[in-house]
């Protein structure tokens, strides 16, 4: 697993926490959890683009993306399956 997927993975884990110790109900649970890794993203590009000048660091945010996307997919299968 490359590093950008052990970082969603762990934001992921982030947010199910978050929502867990808050006690969200399911679908409020899983917005958090599909939130969280989306925003980390965001703000990687916005850093990179705006405090380090540099196109370079947008790789990155793109292979998060790339990462990111069927495990978002995935979660929002399951997450719909599970509120019926």
């Amino acid at each position: 697993m490359t590093l950008a997927g052990v970082f969603t993975v762990l934001a992921i884990v982030a947010g199910a926490v978050f929502a867990y110790l808050f006690g969200l109900n399911m679908a409020s649970a899983l917005t958090i959890v599909l939130e969280f890794p989306v925003r980390n993203m965001a703000v990687a590009a916005t850093v990179a683009l705006n405090i380090w000048g540099s196109t370079e660091y947008l790789l990155f945010a793109a292979l998060f993306i790339v990462i990111q996307t069927p495990l978002m997919l995935l979660l929002v299968f399951l997450g719909r399956k599970r509120l019926g």
